[in-house]
């Protein structure tokens, strides 16, 4: 009987994948600067022939392309272990208002009218007022 074992990932230490990191940057950096000023040199130096010319652009074509290839390779890697980014900043607060005077609004009321004064009695009468005689 075989027994088959998978695979299994193995994560590294932030501080371990930083140094990885920062080294295939520097690989990749360093081979761009490199074909860079290669492609410079030969541009410089073969201007009059034009085949030299697209033979060096080929050239540093496939060598950024491998460059590329190495950082999207090296990044993939760094994703995973990477710690989770840092929240983004809070917005900025709004502009003080600028204080305006406020007019206070008040409603005048009327007084209410005071109530009108009793009527005055009635005069006597000669009719209800006549005593009782004999």
């Amino acid at each position: 009987t075989t027994t088959t074992r998978r695979p299994y990932i193995v994560f590294a230490s932030p501080t371990a994948t930083t140094t990885t990191t920062t080294a295939a940057a520097a690989a990749a950096a360093a081979a761009t600067t490199a074909a860079t000023a290669a492609t410079a040199a030969t541009a410089a130096t073969a201007t009059t022939t034009t085949t030299t010319a697209t033979a060096a652009t080929a050239t540093t074509a496939t060598a950024t392309t491998a460059t590329t290839t190495t950082a999207a390779t090296a990044t993939t890697a760094t994703t995973a272990t990477a710690p989770p980014p840092p929240p983004p900043p809070p917005p900025p607060p709004p502009p003080p208002h600028r204080h305006r005077r406020h007019h206070r609004h008040h409603r005048h009321r009327r007084q209410p009218p005071p109530p009108p004064p009793p009527p005055p009695p009635p005069p006597p009468s000669a009719t209800t007022t006549r005593p009782a005689g004999p």
